[in-house]
């Protein structure tokens, strides 16, 4: 709402279409759209900003966004039209990944991640039961690790140095020491 609603106050100050891309985050076919949609629901560029309300905002977002009815894209449409081969693959524990080459194999070109989706909300599986791992005893493990944590000024050379952190955990209380 925040860009919309920056869009069209950068129009009612004189701007270009072309300016206000430079200047907001949406590209400059989405501000022709955004800009467009509001003259057609009235915006008067002499009218300045008062216009723009945030019911008045709001109905420019429904005009430039037509709505979802079910909030599913078209991959999803894609997917649901071959539910019955999914519900096969499903049965004999296909994994997304086989189904997504499997589809694409008749031509049905998905993203992974949203057939994994589509498998989560159609086919609930039973929570898997998680292993747990036994806790050693006090003292006995200890998990080491480093990484880098940015640059530091260092004053004795005069120049900025990498700093590199050395991390220790205790396995069993989970205390931890950097050096």
């Amino acid at each position: 709402m925040f860009e919309v609603r920056e869009v069209l106050r950068l129009w009612l100050d004189g701007r270009s279409y072309r300016a206000i891309a430079g200047l907001v985050v949406p590209d400059r076919k989405t501000v022709t759209r955004v800009i467009e949609a509001a003259v057609g629901l009235g915006l008067d560029r002499d009218g300045g900003d008062g216009q723009l309300s945030d019911e008045f905002v709001g109905w420019v977002i429904c005009a430039v966004r037509p709505p979802k009815p079910d909030r599913h894209g078209g991959s999803w449409a894609l997917i649901a039209e071959h539910h019955d081969k999914i519900v096969g693959w499903v049965g004999d524990d296909v994994p997304e990944r086989k189904m997504c080459e499997l589809l694409e194999r008749i031509g049905v070109f998905v993203p992974e991640r949203t057939l994994n989706r589509y498998v989560s909300a159609k086919f609930p599986r039973a929570a898997k039961s998680t292993v747990r791992v036994v806790d050693g005893l006090p003292g006995h493990e200890l998990q080491v690790d480093f990484g880098e944590l940015g640059m530091m000024y260092d004053e004795e050379s005069g120049r900025r140095r990498k700093v590199w952190a050395l991390v220790f955990t205790a396995a069993y209380s989970r205390a931890y020491s950097r050096h």
